[in-house]
C-alpha cells in the first residue's frame, strides 16, 4: 500500500524510513559509484514508474533530500 502526501503515517513507519535512508547514506559513502547512480536515479526514470513531483527549482524533492541525507548537508 501507498501514502499519499495528506496521509499520516505512525511514528514506526517514519522511524523505519529514518533508519533506512541513514543506512543507504552509509552505504553510498563507502562506495562512491553507488553515490552516483543515486544521484543519478533522481533523474531518471523508470518505465514503470509515475513521474516524480517537482520543487520550484524542478528538482525531484524526494530524490534530493535523499542525496542531502547521503552528502549530510
Amino acid at each position: 500500500m501507498a501514502w499519499g502526501e495528506d496521509e499520516p503515517i505512525g511514528p514506526d513507519v517514519a522511524s523505519a524510513g529514518l533508519h533506512v535512508s541513514e543506512r543507504i547514506g552509509r552505504d553510498a559513502v563507502a562506495q562512491p559509484d553507488l553515490e552516483e547512480a543515486l544521484e543519478a536515479s533522481c533523474y531518471a526514470s523508470h518505465p514503470y514508474s509515475s513521474h516524480p513531483k517537482e520543487d520550484d527549482k524542478g528538482q525531484n524533492e524526494i530524490c534530493c533530500s535523499e542525496t542531502e541525507a547521503i552528502k549530510g548537508t
